[in-house]
């Protein structure tokens, strides 16, 4: 798995890159503080703050839950 991108400037110079291996990949993970800032920008889109930190919260304790209704319930 890799990315490539290539850009040609005004003057007509050619610039180009390769990643092999992206942040976030299994080899090169997110920490958990980037990962709470990409789901909050992403999330944020669609949800209100108070959801979002809501479900940061009980995602992060899932684990302990007895059921998903606490889960569930931030999604209301």
């Amino acid at each position: 798995m890799y990315g490539e991108v290539q850009v040609t400037l005004l003057e007509g110079e050619i610039l180009k890159g390769r990643c092999d291996t992206f942040y976030g990949h299994w080899r090169n993970p997110l920490t958990n503080e980037s990962l709470r800032k990409k789901f909050r920008n992403n999330a944020g889109a669609v949800l209100r703050s108070e959801q979002v930190e809501g479900l940061i919260d009980v995602v992060g304790g899932l684990d302990t839950l007895g059921d998903c209704r606490d889960l569930l319930s931030q999604l209301q």
